[in-house]
């Protein structure tokens, strides 16, 4: 081997391109190039020497390489290409999309560039562009799975998930064992709200790709819209061992765990979730719920103060701040709560009940009754309000009308145990004693049914007092 044979060198490099051998095939190229820098040889030198480069992702180097042909010819597209898919690699998007304009412009038959055009874009966020790109690619090769792939997700990402699951279909055909598209048709079909076709995708994706994290948890969260809270759990576990440290695999885990009343692991759940840094206002709202539903009423109003002050418009999270200020009987303290809650949504009707029963609770005996009847207007079929305006006309002497509230009540909830004691006492003031008696009785039983402690203390004293007037 003479030292200076520089045609050597370059089928020795190109040999060991062949072979997957790239560090040494750059060698080879660095000596060719250094004898011989102004053939035609060196044109192709400085290509594939790019092309090695790029798949090193040395993408700097590849750039300089790509330089140097294009200056040696211009009118070639595929170096325009290359530096192009090297551009790409370091994100330089826009000069990426030049690269390929130009490549296109000599070259426009190349069916991958308009493919690599279009991701570029999607990079970008421009997606209508991206998907005329994908068109084009389609239009020219129609085998390109990776085209109908990514037509897909733009389509997807503009919220158009039929037309993005007929792409994923055509994927798919193409490319059976493309775990990704199976993945993406599974999110588009949960969008549309079809869950178990959707978890049916998501169970192909995952055994092509058994470990991907990221579709454990999918499917995760669609079980929990089936309420299949058990295997939801079984998911998000399989998803945690494969990334432990992925907050909203804790934060998902936690909310099916409410769904089975698992309230302290659900909490637990949630303490990793924000530990691990996802500071989201809608943590703090569901751990404060589960909070609430344990009767840790401070706690969660920790935990929806915090939630304000990341998204301070939540209806529901003053809605929920509210009730739990009013399970510390801070009645005038979650009256403006309630006020928020119906500001944020004005047609809210438990709102209005709920801050109605309050102002019953401050003897606001009037304004309770216009809270009340705003509430039965926009839900007539909620027994609650008829109950709390009930009481409220009770309190004002409008004793034959809140008997009507009651049976109201009760027609819509035979088991409110609140109608049956507001009606024992309006009864008792008409001195119908047997049967306030028996509404209190009735009361009675079914407060000690819902272990509701302070109504059943009430509801006893309305007894004791009953039977001293006999």
């Amino acid at each position: 081997l003479k030292s200076d044979n520089v045609y050597i060198y370059f089928l020795r490099g190109c040999e060991k391109v062949e072979l997957g051998r790239y560090e040494e095939a750059i060698a080879d190229f660095d000596i060719g190039l250094q004898l011989n820098r102004n053939n035609d040889l060196a044109y192709h030198a400085y290509y594939i020497r790019g092309y090695v480069y790029h798949e090193l992702e040395y993408y700097e180097e590849a750039i300089a390489d790509f330089d140097e042909v294009i200056k040696i010819s211009p009118d070639d597209a595929h170096p325009y290409f290359m530096r192009g898919y090297a551009k790409d690699g370091l994100e330089r998007y826009e000069e990426a999309i030049a690269d390929f304009d130009k490549g296109i412009q000599l070259n426009p038959d190349d069916a991958y560039v308009y493919f690599r055009r279009g991701s570029a874009k999607i990079r970008l966020e421009r997606y209508e562009e991206a998907v005329t790109d994908f068109d084009k690619s389609i239009q020219l090769k129609s085998d390109l799975a990776e085209s109908y792939f990514m037509r897909g997700h733009v389509k997807y990402e503009l919220n158009q998930y039929k037309n993005a699951i007929l792409d994923f279909n055509d994927s798919i055909k193409l490319n059976p064992d493309d775990a990704h598209a199976y993945l993406i048709r599974g999110l588009a079909k949960s969008r549309l709200e079809h869950y178990e076709e959707a978890i049916v995708d998501f169970d192909k994706s995952i055994q092509l790709n058994p470990d991907d994290a990221y579709t454990y948890c999918r499917r995760g969260s669609t079980k929990i819209r089936l309420e299949h809270y058990e295997e939801a759990i079984t998911d998000f576990d399989a998803g945690i061992i494969l990334a432990p440290n992925n907050a909203h695999a804790y934060f998902d885990r936690g909310r099916a765990k409410i769904g089975l009343e698992y309230y302290e692991e659900a909490i637990a759940d949630f303490d990793k979730s924000i530990q691990l840094s996802l500071d989201d206002a809608y943590v703090y709202f569901r751990r404060g719920s589960a909070k609430i539903e344990l009767e840790r009423y401070e706690e969660a109003i920790t935990d929806f103060d915090k939630s304000i002050q990341l998204s301070p418009d939540q209806v529901q999270v003053y809605f929920l701040r509210g009730y739990a200020k009013y399970g510390l009987k801070q009645y005038e303290e979650a009256i403006p709560d309630f006020d928020e809650t119906i500001r944020l949504k004005p047609d809210y009707a438990a709102a209005y009940n709920n801050r109605g029963h309050l102002k019953n609770k401050l003897g606001q005996y009037e304004s309770a009754l216009a809270d009340c009847d705003e509430s039965i207007r926009l839900n007539f079929d909620d027994a609650w309000p008829y109950a709390n305006r009930g009481f409220a006309k009770v309190k004002l002497g409008q004793i034959e009308s809140a008997l009507t509230d009651c049976e109201e009540a009760i027609r819509r909830d035979p088991f409110l145990a609140e109608a049956y004691h507001t009606r024992g006492e309006a009864y008792r003031l008409l001195g119908r004693t047997q049967e306030a008696k028996a509404d209190y009785q009735k009361a009675l039983e079914l407060a000690e049914q819902d272990d509701n402690q302070d109504l059943k203390t009430e509801i006893e004293q309305s007894l004791e007092e009953l039977d001293n007037t006999e």
